[in-house]
């Protein structure tokens, strides 16, 4: 009588663990990115770009390594190399606080020749 309940118990466990794993393929996590555009943040960025488990909503750069409108512009070149012009980018407040003393070598990163033109964005 308890080997039955168990047997039951495990069968209906496995086929539980079962549908979360067959499901957790196609469900994509809505993400928005705040970065300051600082090397490390342009890597993860890049990483999120190729991943098919999350969904970017929207990427705001901040003041920070770079200003707010300079991240914006580095940032929709990223987007038109991997081809995600779709993303809306907004630059954020300038905070007005003494920059990072590698904001100059940060923002003398170069990038390549991509025309900016028109992307759905908020630079000023």
């Amino acid at each position: 009588m308890f080997r039955k309940r168990y047997a039951a118990l495990y069968v209906s466990l496995l086929f539980c663990l079962f549908s979360h794993i067959v499901h957790a393929h196609t469900y994509r996590v809505p993400v928005l990115v705040d970065t300051d555009m600082a090397l490390d943040d342009i890597r993860a960025i890049a990483m999120l770009l190729n991943s098919d488990m999350v969904d970017i909503r929207l990427i705001v750069t901040s003041d920070g390594a770079v200003s707010p409108k300079t991240g914006c512009k580095s940032l929709i070149r990223l987007l038109r190399y991997f081809g995600r012009q779709e993303i809306p980018v907004a630059a954020g407040k300038v905070l007005g606080k003494r920059a990072p003393q590698w904001r100059s070598w940060t923002e003398d990163v170069k990038w390549p020749e991509i025309n900016v033109g028109d992307n759905k964005t908020a630079l000023d």
